[in-house]
């Protein structure tokens, strides 16, 4: 027990000032751990969304393969074959010498044009049509480095002469510079959109105001070397860079960014569409909100490459209620990268200023991923097609089996949920995700390798370069049928996608561990513990570790 003598003479000073002075030396050494790299810029312009524009220009397609960034939603295959139904619909009403163009923007990991293609195949097969043998579809991607991986993949090897890969940065003027084609029969936007430049908004009595983000980073030494090996000097020296090479070795860094918000008027009146400006000061609205500029000036150009019959689709996040705009104002990262929801109202509201037709599904409220169709006329075959492929209702009859499956399932009563799963299953052949859920269920949960096998290996079919996870469920099918050297050769399959998965490299350890091979086992759990940051299989790798030592 501290006695109050004690407490006295430990913590006696001689000088108040001196005490102060302490103090102040204590708070400006805090002070000195962190550095400014950016002082208050608009958010789209600011070093994060810089850094987050050079992730995707270096880093290709492996932020899909390795999981950081999501994109089963848009490229599972079934958006993909509702898109081909839309096309196919639409062109019925061209004449039999036209050519079909069509265009995807940012295509990422280059799933969602190869599934189109492949359904827009088979129904022109089934209908005995040739407008499979008259399409071209150019697939763009503002990342060479994408566009490079498409083709070592072999994504798109099975329809030569029908593909063209480019690679078209979007930016002012992209669309006379970059565009294949002016007579475009479809244009798709993907989880595009939102990457371009936007500003956050709000009206107030001294005028427009935009929002505005200050960068800095702590030097904190338990924290920073996680990130990077730069010095401070470097570091600052990279941040005020304009080397792009230089800049991107900060990319690692941006999760450990700390930004300071604050609103300031606007710097340039043209980030607002004069459409959106009257309607905000004629109706006093005084709610911050995003405007996706980058958007409406990206749609607009492309319009003029557009055909008078033809068709966007749009397919993106974001709110699409008055009431939700003035809450979705936060940026989304996702890995390295960063997108910003579409604010659907006042996109739709500049897009029909500009000439576009805006058409959205029924129900359009009740679904997270929204899709619009934007025309250059009211063409009510094409809106037709677009409502009876793209509604709510049609979605449910789709996905409610599975819903109804996944619930059963939590509750322990598998056999119920497998005759749901059962209903979905001829509905799904076009999904691989899908596939490969039921197939995971299939395995693990009533030990049907057998019967789960056919099923794993038809989305592998369709998509054997993304997933780690398709490749574990093939590799358990395997294992349980007692095939230790294919289920080790799946498993390698897997991490060849990411050689970092944790759970495909506890797979593989117990793989090794099957054949003797203690150290090679061993050697996998060590990297899976060590890539394990959510610690979902840190207890199986510990467990499998120390049952491995046992043996040794």
């Amino acid at each position: 027990m501290i006695t109050q003598s004690t407490l006295e003479r430990l913590t006696a000073s001689t000088d108040s000032v001196q005490d102060t002075l302490v103090l102040q030396d204590s708070i400006a050494a805090l002070g000195d751990e962190r550095i400014k790299l950016q002082d208050f810029t608009p958010v789209a312009s600011s070093l994060e969304w810089t850094l987050a524009k050079l992730a995707w220009d270096h880093q290709g397609v492996s932020p899909f393969a390795i999981a950081s960034v999501p994109f089963y939603i848009t490229s599972s295959g079934r958006l993909s074959r509702k898109a081909a139904l839309l096309l196919f619909d639409c062109c019925g009403n061209l004449s039999p010498d036209t050519k079909i163009e069509v265009l995807e923007l940012g295509a990422g990991s280059g799933l969602f044009a190869r599934f189109l293609l492949d359904n827009f195949k088979a129904l022109c097969i089934e209908a005995g049509t040739d407008y499979y043998q008259r399409l071209n579809m150019f697939v763009s991607d503002g990342s060479a480095q994408s566009v490079k991986d498409w083709q070592t993949r072999g994504i798109f090897e099975q329809h030569q002469g029908h593909v063209t890969c480019i690679q078209m940065p979007i930016g002012k003027g992209f669309a006379e510079q970059y565009c294949p084609s002016k007579d475009l029969m479809a244009i798709y936007c993907n989880y595009v959109l939102d990457v371009l430049p936007y500003s956050v908004i709000q009206y107030t009595d001294t005028g427009f105001q935009e929002l505005q983000v200050r960068t800095t980073l702590s030097l904190d030494p338990k924290v920073l070397p996680r990130f990077t090996q730069l010095s401070k000097d470097e570091i600052e020296a990279a941040c005020h860079s304009k080397d792009p090479q230089r800049t991107a070795e900060l990319v690692s860094l941006a999760p450990i960014f700390e930004r300071t918000f604050r609103y300031a008027p606007i710097q340039s009146s043209e980030l607002i569409p004069s459409v959106v400006r009257d309607w905000i000061i004629n109706n006093e609205v005084r709610t911050g909100m995003a405007v996706n500029h980058g958007a409406v000036a990206c749609l607009h150009e492309l319009s003029q490459y557009l055909r008078d019959e033809g068709h966007v689709l749009i397919n993106d996040y974001g709110p699409v209620s008055g009431e939700e705009m003035a809450k979705k104002l936060q940026s989304k990262r996702y890995g390295h990268t960063l997108a910003m929801d579409i604010n659907f109202p006042i996109l739709e509201f500049c897009l029909s200023d500009i000439g576009f037709v805006c058409v959205k599904p029924n129900d359009d409220d009740k679904v997270t991923l929204h899709s619009r169709l934007l025309l250059k006329t009211n063409d009510s075959n094409a809106i037709s097609a677009f409502e009876r492929h793209f509604s709510l209702a049609a979605e449910s009859t789709f996905l409610s089996p599975f819903d109804d499956a996944r619930e059963l399932a939590n509750q322990g009563r598998r056999y119920d949920a497998l005759n749901y799963y059962q209903l979905g299953l001829p509905h799904c052949t076009h999904d691989w995700f899908l596939l490969a859920e039921v197939a995971e269920f299939l395995r693990h949960q009533l030990n049907e390798p057998e019967k789960a096998l056919p099923l794993i290996q038809h989305a592998l079919k369709m998509n054997p370069w993304y997933s780690t996870w398709l490749w574990d469920i093939l590799g358990d099918c395997y294992y349980a049928m007692g095939r230790q050297q294919d289920a080790h050769a799946a498993y390698n399959q897997a991490l060849s996608i990411n050689p970092k998965d944790s759970a495909s490299n506890l797979r593989l350890a117990c793989a090794q561990e099957s054949f003797g091979r203690y150290e090679a086992a061993l050697q996998a759990i060590a990297v899976g513990l060590a890539n394990d940051r959510e610690a979902s299989q840190r207890q199986a790798l510990l467990d499998r570790q120390q049952q491995i030592l046992a043996k040794l």
